[in-house]
């Protein structure tokens, strides 16, 4: 009996030894999301449990551009429905300009996007 103690108290040590972690994890990325709606006329949502932002609009939107706080072009998303959802993993820490292109109408509206 006592060789079996032993033994298991050997297993354990061991086992407890290999799920001990010696590198740190590091803490979990977290952002804050700031929007700012220039007559877009959307209920604007952003899905901290999905990570994405979710633009519900009365009308169809085209075509979505979004642009870095220097203005330069990041991405062009075509979209074709009157709901968007942007997925967070497109955005770094930054503010960024959103464009929406809406059927029926010649010029962007846009929307301010802030990521802490």
């Amino acid at each position: 009996m006592k060789t079996f103690t032993i033994i298991l108290h050997f297993c354990l040590f061991g086992v407890l030894n290999l799920s001990a972690s010696t590198t740190p994890t590091p803490p979990a990325k977290t952002y804050t999301v700031e929007m700012d709606m220039e007559g877009l006329g959307a209920r604007t949502l952003y899905m901290e449990s999905e990570d994405h932002l979710e633009f519900d609009t009365e009308q169809i939107i085209d075509m979505v551009q979004i642009f870095d706080s220097k203005g330069n072009l990041e991405f062009q998303l075509p979209v074709l429905s009157d709901q968007v959802r942007i997925g967070k993993s497109l955005f770094e820490k930054g503010e960024y300009t959103l464009g929406f292109l809406l059927s029926n109408q010649d010029s962007l509206k846009f929307a301010k996007v802030k990521v802490l």
